[in-house]
């Protein structure tokens, strides 16, 4: 970056603001400054030089989901949100928070719990963020029974490109007119403005909670489906039998001998008579008290880079999804159902650098949607094998859309350019 542009950006957001570097890269494209403004104040200020300039950043918050998203087209600095504020503010009262975006999903998670609520943002992997999981609309194995981060958001604070800074939503639900600009923010990867703090919906603590694990066998998928369906219900997932050692100490005992179905795991929370009614019945099919930390070991196994270095996330109807698994594991992919969630996550081995597998795994995942009404991100995947590959398999009618968004909200590309669907 050029002396003048260093010294502008110094004068406008401060100078601990600015920092030169040895070249960080992302999938490849690499940057040699590192902005971290202190406050909104500050972060309107630099976006508007970058915006004037025509110097595109990339948005970091914690870094947990950073090589989610396509391969950056440029830039020009790093954009860091760790220096803004980390308030975590709880209404005990109404149930809702107040949170920075820079506040760690840890000490959202303990706020919440010692004022006698739930945080409904799981953890992701270490280091993350509200800021972070709200742009990539993250949800665990509890989004089932906690919510997505769209439908918890209830207002946003959101600095543009251009710097200008907005608010959207507000801290209750009420009936407006107008489109929810906090849905349109949520998941859109940093590229249409930069969340700085969020009013959050909390989840009340539920009288009972129990976490039952039962071998698939044969009706493996729907088993989760109506554990998915259950009173109760805040996790239900069907795990691989090739991934239910790493769930937790004993939990591959739970494998029937040849059956290679897997594991259906499930969490309930509510009412103590609901749980236990509804664990009774799922005795009957089996499931017994699972090991303990099954549930968030399988949280931690989605986002583990050492369980495969391709992981795809995809989405089709809940009726679908057994085709889908069928079809997946076919393929060579060790897979994860999350029926309720109407997702799946698919793990390919890829033993080195080679493309031919790369276009094996890709065609085996646009394989098992073919003729469904369904979508697919690719998650995680080496720099060298997202090149010339859309990672978000968007669907092309979508598209237009996307972009006439983007030039509206952001006509320099400054935010993340390229890192969205379609490499917007």
């Amino acid at each position: 970056m050029e002396v003048g542009a260093l010294r502008e950006l110094a004068a406008a957001a401060g100078e601990a603001a600015v920092l030169e570097h040895e070249p960080i890269a992302l999938d490849g494209v690499a940057a040699g400054v590192t902005l971290s403004p202190a406050d909104d104040a500050a972060l309107a200020a630099a976006l508007a030089v970058c915006a004037r300039r025509g110097l595109p950043v990339l948005v970091r918050g914690g870094g947990s989901r950073l090589g989610i998203g396509n391969r950056p087209a440029r830039a020009a600095a790093w954009l860091s949100t760790a220096r803004l504020a980390s308030e975590c503010r709880v209404d005990a009262d109404e149930g809702v928070a107040r949170v920075g975006a820079a506040t760690p999903l840890g000490e959202l998670a303990a706020a919440a719990r010692a004022a006698g609520w739930l945080s409904p943002l799981e953890p992701h992997g270490r280091g993350a963020t509200v800021g972070g999981a709200l742009a990539t609309a993250s949800a665990g194995p509890r989004a089932l029974g906690l919510g997505r981060a769209r439908d918890v958001a209830l207002g946003l604070d959101v600095v543009l490109a251009s710097g200008e800074r907005t608010r959207c939503g507000s801290r209750v639900v009420k009936n407006v007119s107008g489109y929810d600009l906090a849905k349109l923010y949520v998941g859109s990867f940093g590229t249409l403005g930069v969340i700085t703090a969020a009013w959050l919906r909390l989840r009340p603590r539920p009288e009972a909670e129990r976490v039952l694990a039962a071998p698939a066998g044969a009706d493996g998928e729907a088993l989760a489906l109506a554990a998915a369906r259950a009173p109760g219900a805040r996790a239900a997932a069907l795990v691989d039998a090739s991934l239910a050692g790493r769930l937790a100490p004993g939990a591959d005992e739970l494998l029937e001998p040849g059956a290679g179905g897997g594991i259906v795991l499930v969490e309930l929370a509510g009412d103590a008579p609901v749980v236990e009614d509804t664990a009774r019945a799922l005795g009957e099919r089996g499931a017994r008290a699972a090991p303990a930390g099954a549930l968030d070991a399988l949280r931690e196994l989605e986002n583990d880079p050492a369980v495969a270095p391709l992981r795809f996330r995809i989405s089709a109807p809940p009726s679908a999804l057994a085709r889908v698994r069928a079809r997946l594991r076919a393929g060579g992919a060790a897979v994860v159902l999350h029926p309720g969630l109407a997702t799946a996550f698919a793990f390919f081995a890829l033993a080195r650098e080679d493309e031919a597998l790369v276009d094996a795994a890709w065609r085996s995942v646009r394989g098992a949607l073919a003729g469904l009404d369904a979508s697919f991100v690719l998650e995680r995947a080496p720099a060298w094998a997202k090149s010339g590959r859309d990672v978000f398999g968007a669907r092309t009618g979508t598209l237009p859309l996307m972009r006439a968004l983007k030039q509206q909200f952001d006509p320099g590309a400054i935010l993340n350019p390229g890192r969205f669907a379609g490499g917007i």
